[in-house]
């Protein structure tokens, strides 16, 4: 099992990001699955990906924009939880878009029908990490 699956749109710099919420989350003794970390050939990483999906408690999306991969992970785990499994969603959107920032998150929440399964959404990640670390049982 693992305990956090971490997604979102991979670069250079958020790939940083993400190696930094995996030793912060790791200092509390959760399990992570860190993707930036794998450097595989499409197909293996797919299935990586989906198998390490598949035994997430939490999907936990830090990103600044919108990518297909991290709505499919969404979905993903949104048809986990139609099938009853215990999992939970939380979604750091820090975007540079028109929007900006909390009035997106206030505009995801109003607008996008899949909210209703995301279990927290916020455009901080010091909050998202806490309600990360607080859905586990670690605070």
């Amino acid at each position: 099992m693992v305990d956090v699956y971490v997604a979102g749109y991979l670069t250079k710099e958020t790939k940083g990001r993400f190696n930094k919420i995996e030793e912060m989350l790791t200092r509390y003794d959760c399990t992570v699955f860190n993707p930036a970390r794998c450097e595989f050939d499409v197909a293996s990483k797919a299935e990586l990906d989906f198998a390490m999906l598949d035994r997430a408690k939490v999907l936990f999306v830090v990103t600044d924009r919108v990518s297909i991969g991290t709505f499919i992970e969404i979905g993903y785990m949104i048809c986990r939880k139609l099938r009853g499994d215990d999992v939970k969603i939380v979604v750091c959107y820090f975007g540079d878009d028109k929007y900006k920032g909390i009035k997106t998150v206030k505009f995801i929440k109003r607008y996008c029908p899949m909210t209703v399964y995301v279990d927290f959404v916020t455009d901080d990640l010091g909050e998202a990490l806490d309600k990360v670390l607080k859905l586990l049982g670690c605070r």
